[in-house]
């Protein structure tokens, strides 16, 4: 089957190398076009002189279907011991492939388009809502303080900018409902833009407020709570606020 595939790719590779990277080809088709747009005899000679991309590609794949090189791939694989080989890694990437050209995860999929997108709304509209209220006669649209008080209970008490995530889970539930990948990379763009804005205002906190350098370290989660950044295998929660984009 694998030879099959390769000697299939290596046909596909000659005719596009006939068609789009022949000079000669061309030349033929069209004579008028020649006459117009003709090229000096040494640059025509290089020209056809020099291998392609598509040629190089044609000879490394035209080897590997050479059968000693196919032996050697079969041996390969089955040199070692049956779990030593880092088996379980190659059947989570097979199985994540699969799931992907499929669309979904057999059983859970429904679950997770749930919890990923009305769901998830519902939490950062609450997260948000939460953060308004807390902050009270303080909220600004801006970066720049102007309360007289630095609010550190209520929701503020577990993450560092709830509104900030209640707005980025409200736009990437909206991105899973609607199933649209651009919104869901500006979504991306918008997290990035929150996190540069954040440490602006968090700068302007820490000149305003003395207290406030003691309350970052206490809490450590700028966009996740604490008992979320706690699971999370990227993060360290012992670490302190500076750490990076997934606080």
């Amino acid at each position: 089957m694998m030879r099959l595939f390769l000697a299939l790719t290596v046909s596909m590779l000659t005719f596009t190398s006939v068609e789009s990277f022949s000079p000669l080809t061309r030349t033929l088709t069209n004579p008028m076009q020649t006459i117009q747009h003709s090229s000096p005899p040494s640059t025509l000679l290089f020209m056809s002189n020099a291998p392609s991309p598509i040629d190089e590609i044609k000879v490394k794949i035209t080897k590997i279907i050479e059968q000693d090189n196919l032996n050697s791939i079969l041996g390969n694989t089955l040199n070692g011991e049956f779990g030593t080989r880092g088996e379980a890694y190659v059947a989570a990437q097979v199985f994540l492939v699969l799931c992907i050209l499929f669309g979904g995860l057999p059983i859970l999929g429904d679950v997770l388009n749930l919890l990923c997108g009305p769901l998830l709304m519902i939490a950062g509209a609450a997260a948000a809502i939460l953060g308004v209220v807390d902050l009270g006669s303080s909220l600004s649209p801006w970066p720049v303080p102007t309360g007289d008080d630095l609010v550190t209970d209520g929701i503020y008490s577990q993450m560092r900018h709830p509104i900030y995530a209640g707005l980025l889970a409200i736009m990437a539930g909206f991105s899973v409902v609607t199933g649209s990948a651009p919104r869901l990379l500006l979504t991306a763009a918008l997290w990035y833009l929150l996190d540069l804005k954040s440490d602006y205002e968090e700068k302007q906190l820490v000149k305003e407020f003395a207290e406030y350098s003691s309350y970052r370290e206490a809490v450590p989660g700028k966009f996740f709570p604490q008992a979320i950044l706690a699971i999370l295998p990227w993060t360290d929660s012992d670490n302190d606020s500076n750490n990076g984009s997934f606080e």
